[in-house]
């Protein structure tokens, strides 16, 4: 039986998990929770850098950001937001589809937050 196409580029919550259909409308992937990472640097906007199952965003966050450290281009990285878990999908599609949108689980940098530590994440 074939699969059955829907909205591309798109997240849906099913059965309580997580299915993303991709540029052809087939379902790619299935995930319990989901990952995004943001470059939320004040001046240079928001940009989605990556998202997926949790597991696949999080293996590519601690990758890419040692192959940042290892060539001394971690400051780079300073504004990098990985958030993940049980998120809006509705939240999640919109952040998807326009580009500088700021989702509603993705709290605004301050200088209090920065001073907190909660931008940038683990190096």
């Amino acid at each position: 039986m074939p699969q059955q196409r829907k909205q591309p580029f798109t997240y849906y919550l099913e059965h309580g998990s997580y299915y993303y259909y991709g540029g052809t409308g087939v379902m790619e992937f299935m995930a319990d929770e989901i990952a995004m990472v943001f470059d939320d640097d004040p001046d240079g906007g928001l940009v989605r850098l990556k998202h997926g199952s949790r597991k696949d965003v999080e293996t590519w966050w601690d990758t890419t950001k040692a192959e940042y450290k290892k060539n001394g281009l971690s400051d780079l990285t300073f504004y990098w937001r990985l958030i993940s878990g049980n998120l809006s999908v509705n939240e999640v599609n919109r952040a998807n589809a326009c580009s500088g949108y700021r989702p509603s689980f993705l709290p605004e940098v301050t200088v209090s937050s920065m001073l907190e530590g909660a931008v940038g994440g683990e190096s």
